[in-house]
């Protein structure tokens, strides 16, 4: 049931919704006209008819949307559908956040494969609900062939008029200008006269009438019957017959036809009365007509445009004032009513409320995920939170985050008592590029166990159960001058290990049960009583799990000021620190930047020995492999006017800095490099190097070489050469071995114990909108540390970019120092070719 609630919020559903929004306004028009001009209802029917065809491929468009929620109850323990059962599962500790997009993941070892029981059925609602539409619409055509066979057959009985008649329908038909050709035939078979044919128009009267009536009656009833051929009236019914065998399922639409019929009715009776002497006259001839019309075959009513149906409506409608003549402004706004509607329909978004946001393409769908400690017995209670995902095919490398937008909010799926648990994701990961969901990225925690990043669980695949180890126990204090230091705060690089995983006891020592096996790297800040900031020395520990949480804790050679703590007491395991001051950094921009210096900001990462200050991007890799994932201390100041600027107290270590402003930033120090499984090295680019500084105390001091920056003048235009406005570009320029955009990150390593005045957010420096110019000028791009645009427009797309088979859409760039790229892009129409479907 989950799968048809989940259709309904779907593209196709959203189709059905707006066509039910569009329906529902147009019944709502309707009764306010219902007293009206019947042109009022004929306008308004003819034009849902039409525009309720483009409606499927315009509620695909990108429009502003009233949000219109619908209630999905999906049950958290059943999924959609399940993979069978899952293969290995990597444990890998590597972030995606610090490893370039193009950079594969490595999986590690993991248990055989277990076998799972085999995963529920689900009812077919999609094949069931079409299989019952197809057979009412088959129903339906069968009903309308039938009944236009009984059509055909009076048709073919009738006679020709006598000549008198049939040259006073000649004349009335060229007074209410006719164009079209109608031919007139006497029935003795029938009891009210009709008019069919779309393409041949007849009039066929009864016998019983022609004989009976006299003349003046006989010209109201021709004046009738033209005035349907010259409204269209027939097309435009059996335009709504067939769309009512469409849409046989829908209660809106059982009645349009109907009342469609109706309007044409009271539409020929309008223009009959007209055209007759009296008023009164044409009111008495409709009475007589009704008193003779007892019964009417199914023929005569369905396909016809009849003259007897709902007289008694029509008689009191004829008789109601103020259906004057109808003017070209009525029909403006007859036009602007239905387009008005149709605007109201299309913006119409139905979202499930669980999640406030709409289903992408494709729906979502669950995997199932179980969680073993090393045993193999299950675990309960371990939070599974995904925050990205991986594509299909070529892309199959690239992380991408959680997109909130499209998917909603992360779920965090829990553990029950068997281990298992049902993680939710898109089926169609990037909908816009019809990229599929290849695998997620998720993290498992629990308060007992070393958290487990998973960067490549596959959702179409088999996975072995994800184990998780008992944390190890580290406890951690520090001395300065021989007294314990209470305030601290530890920096160690386990990404599992959180600020909040630290628990304080009394003489402030630390302690975390969460450590991950193998090698971490830990440093204390701490704060003495007189405000003055402190640092420890690095120390390396290496977790190797035994029994409960018990760990044993190995000490490099080479750290200094750091002792463990073997004795029987509370105390056992205990890493002591010997703290020192902080060392005072001054640093200033070389003399080619001109002062004053506009906009400058310069960002630090010290680097522990551990780490030096490769340039091989996979060395870099390797060393978080090995100590357990990167932790660096960080900071931010802004630049004087002068070119100077002053960290009071930064840890020891080697020091990353890049600097950037108006007209400079940093000198890539060196070139970057991928070294691949063969030992060899190839040139990369895209990134810059920081200038590396070791720091010795009390005062270090430092010069920044520069160089200037570039500027990108961009314009977008169509294939027709127009400018196209509110197109977005936006760029990351980034700088190895540091996190965020270009080394700036919105948080600081001193928060704790400094205040640091925040920085204007470099998120919206390297990104805009174009104007109505079509042109868009982004200044101060660090020339190295930028290789490709990211564009996207509502209704427009670049085309597929392919530099050495790689098909996406980035745009590859170059720049260089101090130069202006001038750049046109000729965009195309949205929806033309996808990523994921390229070859």
């Amino acid at each position: 049931m989950n799968t048809l609630l989940q259709w309904m919020v779907s593209p196709l559903g959203g189709v059905l919704w707006k066509c039910t929004a569009l329906l529902a306004l147009g019944w709502a028009a309707h009764g306010c006209l219902r007293r009206g001009h019947p042109r009022w209802r004929l306008m308004l029917w003819r034009g849902i008819l039409i525009l309720s065809l483009p409606l499927s491929a315009v509620s695909f468009l990108s429009l502003p949307a009233i949000t219109i929620p619908v209630q999905l109850f999906a049950p958290p323990s059943q999924p959609d559908v399940m993979t069978p059962a899952p293969k290995m599962a990597a444990t890998s500790v590597e972030s995606t956040s610090a490893r370039p997009s193009n950079m594969p993941v490595l999986k590690g070892p993991g248990p055989a494969p277990i076998e799972h029981e085999a995963s529920p059925r689900t009812f077919p609602w999609k094949g069931t609900l079409l299989s019952v539409w197809a057979l009412g619409c088959a129903c339906g055509v069968a009903r309308l062939i039938w009944l236009h066979a009984q059509l055909m057959r009076l048709h073919g009985s009738a006679e020709e008029p006598p000549l008198a008649l049939a040259e006073l329908a000649r004349e009335i038909q060229k007074r209410l200008d006719v164009r079209r050709g109608v031919r007139l035939r006497i029935s003795g078979a029938i009891h009210s006269p009709f008019v069919c044919g779309v393409w041949r128009p007849v009039i066929v009267l009864p016998r019983s009438l022609v004989a009976t009536l006299s003349n003046g009656q006989i010209v109201s009833l021709l004046r009738h019957e033209m005035a349907h051929l010259r409204g269209n009236d027939l097309l435009w019914s059996a335009g709504w017959r067939w769309l009512q065998v469409i849409g046989w399922f829908h209660p809106l639409v059982w009645r349009v036809a109907a009342a469609h019929s109706f309007a044409c009715e009271q539409e020929a009776d309008r223009v009959a009365c007209g055209a007759s002497e009296e008023l009164e006259s044409y009111a008495q001839f409709l009475a007589q007509l009704t008193l003779r019309v007892l019964a009417l075959p199914k023929a005569e009513t369905e396909l016809t445009l009849n003259g007897s149906a709902q007289i008694v409506r029509r008689l009191q409608h004829l008789q109601r004032a103020g259906l004057g003549a109808w003017t070209r402004k009525h029909t403006a706004a007859g036009l602007g009513l239905v387009g008005f509607l149709f605007l109201i329909a299309v913006s119409c978004r139905f979202a499930n409320s669980n999640t406030e946001t709409n289903h992408p393409a494709g729906g979502f769908k669950q995997v199932l995920v179980e969680v073993q400690d090393t045993n193999g017995k299950p675990i309960e209670g371990a939070q599974i939170a995904p925050f990205g995902f991986r594509v299909k095919g070529r892309h199959s490398a690239d992380g991408y985050g959680w997109r909130t937008n499209v998917f909603g909010p992360k779920e965090t799926a829990i553990t029950g008592p068997d281990g298992r648990a049902y993680v939710r994701y898109a089926v169609m990961g990037i909908p816009e590029e019809k990229e599929y969901t290849g695998a997620l990225i998720f993290s498992v925690t629990h308060t007992e166990y070393s958290t487990v990043t998973i960067q490549d669980y596959p959702v179409d695949e088999t996975n072995a159960p994800i184990q998780m180890v008992r944390g190890g126990t580290l406890m951690v204090a520090a001395y300065y001058g021989g007294q314990r230091v209470t305030d601290l705060v530890p920096n160690l690089a386990d990404e599992g290990v959180r600020a909040e995983d630290w628990l304080k006891q009394a003489g402030g020592i630390l302690v975390c049960h969460k450590l991950s096996p193998g090698g971490h790297l830990i440093q204390l800040m701490g704060r003495l009583p007189s405000g003055e900031i402190v640092y420890s020395g690095t120390a390396l520990v290496t977790v190797t799990p035994g029994k409960v949480n018990h760990v044993m804790l190995e000490m490099n050679s080479e750290a200094s000021g750091v002792a463990i703590v073997m004795g029987k007491n509370e105390e056992k395991g205990l890493l002591t620190f010997d703290m020192k001051p902080g060392i005072r950094l001054e640093g200033r921009l070389e003399d080619a930047v001109p002062r004053p210096v506009k906009n400058g900001r310069v960002m630090i990462d010290i680097r522990p020995p551990e780490y030096p200050a490769t340039n091989v991007i996979d060395d870099f890799y390797d060393l978080d492999a090995k100590y357990g994932g990167r932790s660096p201390w960080h900071s931010y100041r802004p630049i004087n006017a002068d070119g100077t600027f002053v960290f009071e107290s930064v840890p020891p270590g080697e020091a990353d800095v890049v600097v950037l402003g108006d007209g400079f930033a940093t000198k890539s120090e060196g070139q970057l490099y991928d070294r691949y499984p063969d030992g060899a090295m190839k040139k990369n680019s895209g990134l810059t190097i920081p200038q590396s500084f070791p720091l010795t105390a009390p005062v270090t001091s430092i010069t920044v070489k520069t160089e200037p920056t570039a500027t990108l003048e961009f314009t977008a235009t169509n294939k027709k050469g127009q400018p196209i406005d509110n197109v977005w570009v936006g760029m990351f320029p980034s700088a190895f071995r540091m996190r965020g955009m270009y080394g700036w990150t919105r948080t600081s390593s001193e928060a704790p114990f400094r205040e640091i005045a925040p920085l204007p957010d470099l998120r919206y420096a390297y990104s805009g909108q174009t104007g109505p110019d079509g042109m868009l000028v982004i200044r101060n791009i660090p020339a190295e540390a930028q290789d490709s645009l990211d564009i996207d427009s509502e209704h427009y797309q670049v085309p597929l970019q392919d530099p050495k088979g790689w098909r996406d859409r980035h745009v590859r760039t170059q720049f260089e120092p101090g130069m202006t790229n001038s750049m046109v892009m000729v965009m195309e129409p949205k929806g033309k070719d996808y990523v994921g479907t390229a070859r």
